[in-house]
């Protein structure tokens, strides 16, 4: 850096030293700026093909949550962010609790509360955001949401394969019914003969082994869009599809109905759910149910509920998640009974309810569990946020409270790069920087991008289109509630190195 050359300019950031002033002499590694936002309009009056330009972030923690992303453009080429050498800099989505204080709630267990409005700053921007996940700042560790069954979020397995599904989930029998949702509007489908120059995809192949991956459709707006995001087109939610119980999706599509529940009935009569009746007010918990093929995990909102007679109703606005984590539709039981009995510890789940036809139509769910719910909050390094009264609930490992700073991780993506293939973003490199603290992205809508049983978030902790030359150099990802980069559409010529 010292040696750069006249044409490069090079500014410094310090969050706990520097100073957001535009007066000589700001900048310099003797007297820095205080946030990486400042420092990169900064030096966006020194744009040119030339000028090569480097932020250096020093030691510690960078906080952009109420600020927002890092938003890069074409601009902004030949940047490069990146530590101060011999430092390690993190680059953190989250808010700081700073200056709150813990009373202890009047129960036997160690269980403290503290009444955020009492903080006007920080509870305005949770009002937005609402705590989705909460970390400590100097340990950097997790606290999980209030959840049942418990479970480390991070190290315990529960899927299929898991000899633990049980423990760490609620068994698939333990749910009477998942609610269909009604009959909607039937989508536009698109037809794609890859064989033909002309068609919509702009590719042309056509030595697929399976011939029906030549020549297939695509879907979009009606139903489909009730689930997944209406910007983009589902290979699976189309009258043209091909794969294992394509048969299913594709019906789904024709018959304008989809197989994604809005709801369930659990079964009241469990042993393990008995508990759930205690619960006061379980509006915005958080049901995780797998596939029965374990294809995917997806996620609802609770959005109403009926714990008297054993019923929660999920959010289908867009926005949640509504279950669109999943590429997917889920399988009746009058279509693939065997499912049910792959993750059921009683028997095969199906043929216990008939309708009138005599079919069992319900769906077929794997495991799941619930989280963001006040009467779970029942063992250490658990919490709870009322977001109306503004008050978290925090069950802690350690015996100071007073003395351990929380983050709150309020935005899901922390830098961002958005070019095009005619405007692309070039030259850009972010060396030895460190992110952590981005908001979960399971609360949110979901695309189906391929033709995989699987859907993904458009976003990412960095998330980087219409790229040339983007490098990412002996960089760490830690504890980010979605996925750590994301090269997306164009990008050319882009790599990640020495980073984990």
């Amino acid at each position: 850096l010292l040696k750069a050359k006249k044409t490069n300019r090079t500014v410094f950031v310090s969050s706990s030293l520097g100073l957001d002033m535009e007066i000589p002499g700001r900048g310099t590694e003797s007297s820095p700026f205080r946030t990486l936002h400042f420092a990169v309009d900064f030096l966006r009056k020194f744009s040119s093909v030339k000028t090569k330009r480097f932020v250096v972030l020093r030691q510690g923690v960078h906080f952009i949550g109420t600020n927002g992303p890092i938003l890069l453009n074409a601009s902004d080429s030949n940047i490069t962010i990146m530590s101060y050498p011999g430092e390690k800099a993190w680059i953190s989505g989250g808010l700081p609790l700073f200056g709150i204080t813990w009373t202890r709630l009047r129960t036997n267990a160690p269980i403290y509360f503290t009444n955020l409005k009492k903080h006007p700053e920080i509870f305005k921007s949770l009002k937005k955001y609402g705590i989705p996940g909460l970390f400590t700042l100097k340990s950097h560790s997790r606290i999980q949401r209030a959840r049942y069954p418990n479970i480390n979020v991070e190290t315990d397995q529960w899927g299929y394969g898991s000899p633990l599904r049980d423990k760490f989930g609620l068994n698939s029998n333990t749910v009477m019914e998942w609610h269909k949702p009604e009959k909607g509007i039937v989508p536009t489908f698109v037809n794609i003969d890859l064989s033909d120059p002309s068609n919509p995809s702009g590719a042309v192949k056509n030595n697929s082994q399976m011939k029906a991956y030549n020549q297939f459709a695509i879907g979009y707006g009606g139903v489909c869009s009730t689930v997944w995001e209406p910007k983009e087109h589902s290979y699976w939610c189309s009258n043209n599809s091909a794969g294992g119980w394509a048969e299913v999706d594709s019906g789904c599509a024709i018959a304008g109905r989809l197989q994604i529940p809005v709801g369930l009935t659990w079964n009241m009569s469990s042993d393990s759910l008995k508990r759930l009746k205690k619960w006061r007010n379980p509006l915005g918990a958080i049901v995780h149910a797998w596939h029965s093929q374990s294809w995917a995990m997806h996620m609802f909102e609770v959005e109403s509920y009926d714990t008297l007679n054993g019923k929660l109703f999920f959010n289908t606005t867009y926005g949640s998640g509504r279950g669109s984590q999943g590429g997917r539709n889920w399988c009746r039981c009058d279509q693939c009974s065997y499912a049910a009995g792959l993750w059921s510890n009683n028997g095969n789940w199906c043929g216990r309810r008939q309708s009138q036809k005599g079919h069992d139509t319900r769906l077929i769910s794997g495991s799941w569990a619930v989280e963001n719910v006040f009467e779970e909050l029942d063992s250490p390094n658990e919490y709870f946020y009322n977001a109306t009264t503004g008050i978290l609930y925090w069950w802690p490992n350690e015996t100071y409270v007073d003395d351990v700073t929380l983050v709150v991780p309020l935005i899901r993506t922390l830098i961002e790069v958005k070019g095009s293939l005619k405007s692309p973003v070039k030259n850009i490199a972010i060396q030895g920087v460190g992110f952590r603290e981005a908001a979960n992205t399971y609360e949110t809508t979901w695309a189906v991008p391929s033709g995989g049983d699987w859907a993904l978030f458009r976003g990412s902790a960095l998330h980087i289109t219409g790229a040339e030359n983007f490098q990412v150099r002996n960089c760490s990802f830690k504890r980010l509630d979605g996925t750590a980069i994301l090269f997306d559409g164009y990008t050319r010529n882009c790599s990640v190195k020495g980073s984990e």
